[in-house]
């Protein structure tokens, strides 16, 4: 049984049962539970118009192998209720009022190999997710994987590349890829970009500046990386972002703390923080 809370902006649970066929079994089945309130932001022309808080809770039925320690595959059905509140801001029609059902059919596949769950060395980490919505009548398809390699004894080299797409019709843009954030195009706001398809790409260097354990923290890493992306998004636009981030990033007893910055074009800046996973 695991079980997670996440606090902040975003805030949520979710509980997970994973459960071997058998003692021995590579098979499992694994049903979860969860619910998550996070922020839904708006923008017209670069600059936000409305600000929404997306409620979502739902349960899932997963089966499927663990094809090694680092791999597994898994084929479930998730129930998912979808409720959209406005905050402050221009009304949206489309969300005014908004609560609805999205249940998925999804394949999903995992490979961890990175030496590290939250500032990787060295190692490959790769996630693949296929879903299919009978309700709506569309499918989308996403891959994200990252890339860590030494290349000298406090310096690796971070490479990464994120791609999706959606097939079929659709009735709201809470049913696309949001993009923006310190992961994704942090000069950006979160959902800045709303797309139909999308790609990124990310290269930059991770600098490992202190090792001796601490009170706060055993070690501080220094990270600079950019990003270029194409966008094809809700309104039809095809679009070529690009964004160069920095970041300090403090492992401590609490899990990791980042701050940092991010320049764009079109003249988006950013800088944020958090306690988290970066990459």
């Amino acid at each position: 049984m695991r079980s997670d809370v996440w606090f902040g902006s975003r805030f949520g649970s979710s509980s997970e049962l994973y459960k071997p066929v058998t003692p021995n079994s590579r098979f499992f089945f694994a049903p979860r539970v969860y619910v998550d309130s996070n922020p839904f932001d708006l923008y017209l022309l670069g600059a936000p118009i409305s600000s929404y808080r997306l409620r979502q809770q739902g349960a899932a039925m997963d089966t499927g192998i663990a094809i090694n320690r680092f791999s597994e595959i898994r084929l479930g059905y998730q129930f998912n209720w979808y409720k959209a509140n406005q905050r402050i801001g221009l009304p949206i029609p489309e969300l005014s009022t908004i609560g609805f059902r999205r249940d998925a059919l999804a394949m999903r596949y995992s490979y961890e190999g990175q030496d590290d769950a939250i500032v990787a060395r060295r190692g490959v980490r790769l996630r693949a997710r296929a879903e299919y919505y009978p309700a709506f009548g569309y499918s989308l398809s996403e891959l994200n994987t990252s890339f860590a390699l030494p290349i000298s004894k406090q310096n690796s080299l971070i490479t990464g590349f994120s791609g999706g797409s959606i097939f079929g019709p659709l009735s709201s843009s809470l049913l696309t890829f949001t993009l923006g954030g310190p992961q994704r195009l942090g000069a950006y706001g979160i959902n800045a970009i709303l797309a139909r398809n999308y790609a990124i790409g990310t290269v930059g260097i991770l600098h490992e500046i202190k090792s001796q354990p601490s009170l706060f923290g055993s070690k501080v890493f220094v990270a600079g990386f950019v990003q270029g992306a194409r966008t094809y998004d809700l309104f039809r636009d095809l679009r070529y972002p690009v964004n160069a981030t920095g970041a300090v990033v403090l492992r401590t007893l609490v899990g990791p703390i980042f701050l940092g910055g991010s320049l764009g074009d079109r003249g988006n800046r950013k800088w944020f923080f958090g306690v988290g996973r970066l990459f």
